[in-house]
Protein backbone atom coordinates (compact mmCIF):
# COMPACT_ATOMS: atom_id res chain seq x y z
CA UNK A 1 0.00 0.00 0.00
CA UNK A 2 1.44 3.37 -0.98
CA UNK A 3 2.07 6.03 1.62
CA UNK A 4 -0.59 8.23 -0.02
CA UNK A 5 -3.16 5.45 0.20
CA UNK A 6 -2.22 4.80 3.83
CA UNK A 7 -2.91 8.47 4.58
CA UNK A 8 -6.26 8.41 2.77
CA UNK A 9 -7.38 5.32 4.68
CA UNK A 10 -6.20 6.85 7.95
CA UNK A 11 -8.06 10.11 7.36
CA UNK A 12 -11.23 8.26 6.39
CA UNK A 13 -11.12 5.90 9.38
CA UNK A 14 -10.62 8.80 11.80
CA UNK A 15 -13.31 10.93 10.15
CA UNK A 16 -15.92 8.16 10.11
CA UNK A 17 -15.07 7.03 13.65
CA UNK A 18 -15.35 10.57 15.01
CA UNK A 19 -18.60 11.25 13.10
CA UNK A 20 -20.07 8.15 14.72
CA UNK A 21 -18.91 9.34 18.15
CA UNK A 22 -16.76 6.27 18.78
CA UNK A 23 -13.65 6.57 20.95
CA UNK A 24 -10.35 5.10 19.82
CA UNK A 25 -10.48 2.57 22.65
CA UNK A 26 -14.00 1.43 21.79
CA UNK A 27 -13.28 1.29 18.06
CA UNK A 28 -10.07 -0.69 18.51
CA UNK A 29 -12.10 -3.33 20.34
CA UNK A 30 -14.82 -3.29 17.66
CA UNK A 31 -12.27 -3.69 14.85
CA UNK A 32 -10.08 -6.22 16.66
CA UNK A 33 -6.89 -4.14 16.58
CA UNK A 34 -4.83 -2.62 19.36
CA UNK A 35 -5.32 1.04 20.22
CA UNK A 36 -1.69 1.68 19.30
CA UNK A 37 -2.14 0.06 15.87
CA UNK A 38 -5.32 2.08 15.33
CA UNK A 39 -3.35 5.21 16.14
CA UNK A 40 -0.79 4.26 13.47
CA UNK A 41 -3.59 3.57 10.98
CA UNK A 42 -5.24 6.93 11.59
CA UNK A 43 -1.88 8.69 11.30
CA UNK A 44 -1.33 7.05 7.90
CA UNK A 45 1.69 5.08 9.10
CA UNK A 46 0.31 1.52 8.95
CA UNK A 47 0.63 -0.79 5.97
CA UNK A 48 -2.74 -2.54 6.23
CA UNK A 49 -3.71 -5.96 5.00
CA UNK A 50 -6.97 -6.38 3.12
CA UNK A 51 -8.35 -8.26 6.13
CA UNK A 52 -7.67 -5.34 8.47
CA UNK A 53 -9.16 -2.92 5.92
CA UNK A 54 -12.28 -5.09 5.79
CA UNK A 55 -12.42 -5.38 9.60
CA UNK A 56 -12.25 -1.58 9.92
CA UNK A 57 -14.98 -1.11 7.31
CA UNK A 58 -17.25 -3.65 9.01
CA UNK A 59 -16.74 -1.99 12.39
CA UNK A 60 -17.71 1.35 10.81
CA UNK A 61 -20.60 -0.27 8.88
CA UNK A 62 -19.38 1.07 5.53
CA UNK A 63 -18.13 -0.63 2.34
CA UNK A 64 -14.34 -1.09 2.33
CA UNK A 65 -14.19 1.09 -0.79
CA UNK A 66 -15.40 4.01 1.35
CA UNK A 67 -12.11 3.89 3.26
CA UNK A 68 -10.13 4.19 0.02
CA UNK A 69 -12.04 7.17 -1.35
CA UNK A 70 -10.29 10.54 -1.55
CA UNK A 71 -12.32 13.42 -0.19
CA UNK A 72 -13.36 15.96 -2.76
Amino acid sequence: MSVRLQQIVGWNVRDLRERQGISMQEFSLMAGVSRQYLSHIEAGRANLTLKILDDLAQALDVPAAELLRESE
